[in-house]
């Protein structure tokens, strides 16, 4: 499934607001706002944790991620 460019305007909506909540707070969002668009709302959860990872990699030290290679 992939989200057509005409569902892109709503898919950064989606997005935007699921960002800014809480992790327990989304899936009743993503519920609520994507209905039945299952699409949709796989794009967005796929969005969410790219952020998430990018977010945790960003607050670790570069010490930490170098020794995580090796152990």
């Amino acid at each position: 499934m992939s989200v057509f460019p005409e569902d892109w305007p709503r898919l950064k909506e989606v997005f935007e607001g699921a960002r800014q909540l809480p992790p327990g707070e989304r899936p009743a969002y993503l519920t609520a706002m994507c209905s039945d668009n299952q699409a949709l709302r796989q794009e967005v959860e796929s969005l969410l944790a790219s952020l998430d990872r990018a977010q945790l990699f960003l607050t670790t030290t570069a010490v930490f991620n170098a020794a995580s290679l090796f152990y």
